[in-house]
């Protein structure tokens, strides 16, 4: 089961669509076999091609319905990992501005500059080296906090102390929402469900078409084609670092540019 849901969440989703849009295409053609094949004898094409149009228009019905779930869980998620973008950028902007309550903020100030622009590079980069710019970014936030407990302490007795520390605190946290959310998935079983009945939704259709007194080939390709492209996007949904849908981080590089680097 691991090996499955590695490849499923690691796999690019243009891979994904390629192996569906395949084994869809060969269950149409295993569905209009087994019709030539199970035919029954006797009965009038017309009356058994209505039939199987209803079966299959709530077939596709509920494949719909599917599609349009999972869909939905896949935008929640790019939602939440936009909003936490917003969040985390507002964060450090305050705080950043906050430091001007203090007598001496040049150490603070550049250490936070330093960490913003590592919080930058990690909604930018992936790989190896998200790995080094997480470690970059644990190693400031000791700094900062550090830095800013020195700083805060002879204030403690002040408004200052928790004015600063409040929203430094709020940064960390979400720096860890963040990593969090990005590693999340949308449910395996969910994929493979939503997968294996699109499958069997083509079957369904190759065996209704060849009902009907014919195969349209060319029309259940474009049927088929669009499916795999709603899929793809939901599989792109899910792939937040390799994905061609990526969060915007245009408010965590106006933080930067406001802190003047």
């Amino acid at each position: 089961m691991s090996d499955i849901a590695s490849f499923v969440h690691d796999s690019p989703s243009w891979l994904i669509g390629l192996l569906l849009l395949a084994a869809m295409v060969v269950a149409r053609e295993v569905g209009a076999w087994a019709h030539h094949r199970l035919k029954p004898a006797g009965r009038s094409a017309a009356g058994h091609g209505t039939a199987e149009g209803h079966i299959l228009t709530g077939v596709l019905g509920l494949l719909a319905l599917l599609i349009a779930f999972t869909f939905s869980l896949g935008l929640q998620r790019y939602d939440d990992r936009r909003e936490l973008v917003v969040h985390e950028a507002n964060a450090l902007s305050v705080t950043y501005l906050r430091t001007r309550l203090l007598d001496d903020p040049t150490t603070l100030q550049q250490l936070l500059k330093a960490y913003a622009r590592e919080r930058l590079l990690y909604g930018e980069r992936w790989g190896r080296v998200e790995g080094q710019v997480l470690q970059r970014a644990d190693e400031l936030q000791m700094q900062i906090w550090e830095e800013a407990v020195k700083q805060t302490r002879p204030l403690t007795t002040t408004m200052v102390s928790s004015l600063l520390l409040e929203p430094l605190n709020e940064a960390f946290d979400l720096a860890a929402s963040r990593k969090a959310e990005l590693a999340a998935r949308l449910p395996l079983s969910v994929l493979i469900a939503l997968s294996l009945y699109t499958v069997v939704s083509a079957g369904v259709l190759g065996y209704a078409l060849a009902g009907a007194g014919g195969r349209h080939r060319l029309a259940s390709m474009v049927l088929l084609a669009l499916l795999t492209l709603a899929i793809m996007l939901i599989f792109d949904l899910d792939h937040p670092r390799s994905g061609l849908i990526r969060v915007p981080q245009d408010p965590m590089a106006d933080a930067v540019r406001a802190m003047g680097v």
